[in-house]
């Protein structure tokens, strides 16, 4: 394996394994929710330095365990998520830091800038890993910030949700709230099951709260 120090994070990965496992992975792995959709669509078009890290690494970008829409301003979308490589954690600050006993937070100040609006980083933990993906694993956590490019708009789906009821925004309340959900499960519980149950409970939350907070804006 190659060792690289990047910023404060010394890890050791195997770009060949990793290419592998990445090539063995369908093409659909990923949400098909419109922001992730808008991921995806953009991958084309990343920077060439964001190409070329994950090259590095023989990451394909095309293809995220999991992304997630933290916030949408200025015709951009912050996208949370993560990618895995073949290889271990060796040492450095946690890209998840505790801020109590039992809850972590993500520490997005300290990540690694690529380009503008593309910042990685690194965590020991490791979730939602691809079945026959090649182990040890390393989980590389992003913050991108990217453009919206599909040709639909950005509440086009609102729109279709008042004709076809609320499956969207459950859909979309479940897409965040299982990312969350399982995090919470494996850092404070220590056991996925039981973030997946806390995952779909605050989906149908965060579903009802989008609805909500989207129709006060008409």
């Amino acid at each position: 394996m190659i060792q690289r120090q990047i910023a404060g994070w010394l890890i050791e990965y195997d770009k060949t394994a990793t290419e592998a496992a990445y090539s063995a992975l369908p093409p659909d792995i990923g949400c098909t929710c419109h922001t992730c959709r808008n991921y995806s669509a953009y991958i084309p078009e990343l920077p060439s330095a964001v190409r070329d890290f994950f090259a590095e690494f023989g990451i394909d970008p095309a293809k995220p365990p999991e992304t997630y829409e933290t916030i949408f301003e200025d015709g951009k979308v912050l996208y949370g998520g993560f990618y895995h490589l073949v290889g271990n954690y060796l040492s450095g600050d946690d890209a998840w830091q505790p801020v109590s006993k039992n809850h972590e937070h993500q520490k997005v100040t300290a990540f690694y800038k690529i380009a503008d609006d593309f910042e990685i980083g690194f965590t020991e933990h490791v979730v939602l890993v691809p079945d026959g993906f090649t182990s040890p694993v390393v989980q590389m956590e992003i913050s991108f910030a990217l453009p919206w490019v599909l040709e639909e708009a950005y509440d086009t789906e609102i729109k279709e949700d008042e004709k076809s009821g609320n499956s969207s925004y459950i859909a979309e309340g479940l897409c965040v709230g299982l990312g969350f959900g399982m995090a919470i499960g494996q850092f404070v519980f220590d056991e996925m099951t039981t973030g997946m149950i806390i995952g779909m409970c605050l989906g149908l939350a965060v579903g009802v709260c989008i609805k909500k907070k989207r129709h006060k804006k008409k």
